[in-house]
């Protein structure tokens, strides 16, 4: 397997273990935005940013790694997929859900420290996620200020989410974050931060000038 796509393997255990938290099967565009969030917080989460992997498409951000990870983790008997039906050629709907083995292998994984650490941070977004409906994911990743400028500019270039300049969601985090350090005697902490983020895109999606597109 592609050492990327590897990487991503972890990305959807965890997405689909959290998201599974909630009795939740994910569909292929949830699963894509889950992890889209994820890469996204992820430079104010743990310092480190992520690949520029997903690219502006027709249903928002995409990363076809992800989608070849969830379907080798279905092979390899990780993932049960339900609910598939065949909209027209090459427009495949699926469900996704962990099985016991995926289970046991989402433990495995969060026995190392590090990635323990970014487990967090799915179960932060799922938390914030699932408190509005994750109906409104769609709508939640296209008020998200990287993914809304490159929409905007109709590029295909792949969003660079991992880096300090370009992520506009970590440039208005660390900036709150920076404010609200001063002259305290601990800093905000991430999960804050997380909940941060998502009222900037609650106050986007819900105002009368954001649209984000019927189709799904």
């Amino acid at each position: 397997m592609p050492q990327h796509t590897e990487q991503r393997s972890k990305d959807v255990l965890f997405a689909l273990s959290e998201a599974g938290e909630y009795n939740v099967d994910l569909n292929r565009l949830q699963l894509q935005k889950l992890i889209y969030l994820f890469d996204v917080l992820a430079l104010s989460w743990r310092h480190v940013g992520a690949t520029p992997a997903f690219r502006p498409w027709y249903n928002g951000p995409y990363d076809s790694t992800i989608q070849n990870a969830v379907d080798a983790l279905a092979f390899r008997g990780f993932v049960t997929v339900t609910h598939v039906s065949f909209r027209r050629t090459k427009n495949v709907e699926a469900r996704y859900r962990l099985n016991e083995a995926g289970v046991a292998a989402v433990t495995e994984l969060a026995a190392n420290a590090a990635m323990a650490h970014d487990r967090q941070l799915f179960r932060e977004i799922a938390r914030e996620v699932d408190s509005r409906d994750w109906a409104k994911i769609k709508e939640l990743v296209y008020a998200e200020p990287t993914y809304n400028r490159a929409r905007s500019r109709t590029q295909i270039a792949r969003l660079p989410v991992g880096n300090v300049i370009e992520n506009l969601s970590w440039r208005l985090l660390n900036d709150v974050k920076a404010a609200f350090n001063v002259d305290r005697p601990s800093p905000m902490s991430p999960r804050t931060l997380v909940q941060v983020l998502f009222a900037i895109l609650d106050e986007y999606r819900l105002s009368p000038e954001s649209s984000v597109p019927k189709r799904d």
